[in-house]
């Protein structure tokens, strides 16, 4: 999975050629880009974040999947990054699975075409909103994953 940029940078609703090749190379129809910090939208302590998303990784490693580590953040600054993992060769229902397990309200899916696009938890209520999908290609989350092997899931790219 060595690609030359070292990094691949997600934009909701925009195609990321550096993620079709990826996918390509690595034969993968799909990813998924999740996080377990901060359920439910609520900012948590930094050691019960690192509890979450150590048990997420666990959970990964346990299905066998194959995960590049990340980070989520806002374009504004609005919300703290927050590490994140690149959960290849899975989809929409893998995406809704996990999100609800680490209630999560969203998270990032990436079918085949390569457009990063947010599935929201089908259950969320947006408040002041008619529309509970309004969102769902909020161009102002950025998902950045670390591209390169890593045998063994985990938090720290430098680990890997």
């Amino acid at each position: 999975m060595f690609l030359d940029t070292g990094l691949i940078t997600l934009r909701i609703g925009e195609q990321n050629p550096v993620l079709l090749r990826l996918f390509e190379n690595e034969g993968v129809r799909g990813a998924l880009f999740i996080t377990a910090c901060n359920p439910q939208g609520a900012q948590h302590v930094e050691t019960a974040n690192q509890r979450y998303q150590l048990e997420l990784a666990a959970e990964l490693a346990q299905t066998g999947y194959r995960v590049l580590p990340g980070e989520g953040a806002s374009t504004t600054g609005d919300w703290p990054p927050e590490p994140s993992m690149l959960v290849l060769d899975s989809g929409p229902g893998d995406a809704l699975k996990l999100c609800r397990r680490f209630r999560q309200n969203a998270v990032v899916v990436v079918e085949s075409d390569g457009t990063p696009k947010l599935l929201l938890d089908p259950g969320l209520q947006i408040e002041g909103s008619d529309d509970p999908q309004a969102p769902a290609n909020n161009p102002r989350l950025i998902c950045t994953a670390v591209a390169r092997p890593t045998p063994h899931v985990g938090l720290d790219p430098d680990q890997a």
